[in-house]
């Protein structure tokens, strides 16, 4: 390549136009060695020879010589690096060479220097032993949250198996179609078990089976405590999940109280019992989901009903996300999910429908009714309380009122009370103005007797008590003249 010289590097940034020693003539091994030995290696003499390396001699571009240097120099601006073989809009991108001008080894070299990297997005489809060169020095990191290596087939957890173990700043993990297997999940599982503060983890398009999935859930969760309290979203789509992979999740699963989201999309071998499995979640007093991704899998009428009838009395998922397109679900099915949302048989049943969904299938595919009651509970003007009594309203607008007033009316004042705090809630006044005048309708109309005697002997007491105040009033006078 042409050699760029670091002095003619921009005076704007500030760590790229430092001088540096001219280079000598020395390159990193590419032996495949233990991360102790790679390490010590490190520390015994590539230590001095990074000294001396010049940007423009292990870079291709001008571009890529700047990034290296605002590396190795710990420049604070530079939190988030995006290393790829393509033009990439993520963070400040180093884009690698086909030819092999880009010394990977020294780049991986200074990002485990580096301390003030926050964000490390790596996909270079270039070949195996370069990027390995490239891990053996992200392997020493200990600064970034935000990890993502996709499309690397030759993914080995010993690569990173440091990183994944002792940078206890990790918050994202995502390794999506890394190559990973049944048989890599037990070391990836027990390394991650040491990272309470991981929140994110991504392990889609890989290899992952029934074993892995048992190897997952025993390692992350001990004498039925979650080793990673806090994580909030569980990627696992497009893997060798099948039916009892899903039972494993799901009884696993039940401890993870701050689990928000689950992705199980495109693991086709989930069937019918794999729902049952999920309904069991669902039914579950710790169940904290809020997503649930099963896009590309076949549900059918069968396992709506499951998944429908799972969900009564669940307060927390929001979000049931699958391929409508795909998913078999006829209107029979469709009729299962339109009760949970709303039974209308009873006012009972009605109240403790399910009000919380706000999206099943894909994006308003599904039935009126359904779509209409997600669209309800999405309101942000309504309350959870005020969605159920809106429901009520609709459904039941001439209040069945049998059995209620009793004891002189007594209980009218309650009722009264019940149509304003529904007003509070957000409701629609019309609804419930036409409600109300039902209800009180229906009162004189099954009880008149009580109505009229109740008018009447209010109209006596007064008629009573303005007789009995003339004549103490007349009393007083005839003493006074006395």
């Amino acid at each position: 390549m042409e050699a760029i010289a670091i002095e003619a590097l921009p005076v704007s940034c500030t760590y790229a136009n430092r001088l540096i020693s001219p280079a000598v003539s020395l390159s990193p091994s590419t032996a495949i060695m233990s991360d102790s030995q790679y390490q010590y290696k490190m520390a015994a003499s590539q230590f001095e020879r990074a000294k001396k390396i010049r940007s423009e001699d292990i870079t291709s571009c001008y571009r890529n010589a700047v990034i290296v240097q605002r590396i190795r120099w710990n420049d604070p601006t530079l939190t988030d690096l995006s290393v790829t073989a393509f033009d990439s809009s993520i963070g400040t991108n180093f884009l690698v060479d086909d030819d092999g001008d880009d010394d990977l080894e020294w780049l991986g070299y200074f990002i485990g220097e580096n301390t003030k990297l926050r964000e490390l997005f790596l996909s270079v489809d270039v070949p195996g032993e370069r990027v390995r060169e490239l891990l053996k020095g992200v392997n020493r990191n200990r600064s970034i949250e935000y990890f993502v290596l996709n499309e690397y087939p030759e993914f080995r957890v010993a690569l990173l198996s440091s990183f994944l173990t002792n940078n206890h700043n990790l918050k994202h993990i995502d390794l999506d179609d890394a190559n990973i297997e049944n048989d890599d999940v037990a070391e990836l599982a027990k390394a991650l078990g040491n990272q309470p503060q991981l929140k994110y983890l991504y392990l889609g398009q890989n290899h992952i089976g029934r074993s892995g999935c048992v190897t997952l859930i025993s390692q992350l969760v001990c004498a039925k405590s979650w080793s990673a309290p806090h994580l909030y979203r569980l990627d696992l789509d497009n893997n060798e999940i099948d039916d009892a992979g899903v039972q494993i999740l799901a009884t696993g699963l039940a401890h993870c109280t701050h689990l928000k989201a689950l992705d199980l999309s495109e693991n086709r071998l989930i069937s019918l019992a794999g729902f049952r499995s999920l309904a069991a979640l669902f039914r579950s007093a710790s169940c904290g989901l809020e997503e649930l991704f099963l896009r590309r899998i076949s549900i059918g009428d069968d396992g709506a009903e499951v998944l429908a009838d799972g969900l009564v009395g669940n307060t927390s998922l929001m979000h049931l996300i699958f391929s409508s397109d795909e998913a078999g679900i006829t209107a029979l099915g469709w009729s299962a999910f339109s009760k949970l949302l709303c039974d209308t048989t009873t006012i009972d049943n009605t109240y403790l429908s399910n009000h919380t969904l706000e999206l099943i299938g894909d994006y308003e595919d599904g039935p009126d009714e359904v779509t209409h009651n997600l669209k309800l509970h999405a309101s942000e003007s309504l309350s959870r309380k005020g969605t159920a009594l809106t429901k009520i309203a609709k459904h039941h607008p001439d209040l069945n009122i049998n059995n209620v007033f009793i004891s002189d009316l007594k209980l009218l004042p309650l009722l009264t009370e019940w149509f304003q705090r529904s007003r509070e809630e957000g409701c629609e006044e019309l609804l419930f103005v036409r409600m109300q005048l039902s209800a009180y309708y229906n009162t004189v109309r099954r009880m008149p007797l009580l109505v009229s005697d109740g008018f009447w002997s209010t109209n006596t007491n007064k008629d009573k008590a303005e007789k009995m105040n003339t004549l103490a009033r007349k009393r007083k006078f005839d003493e006074w003249e006395k």
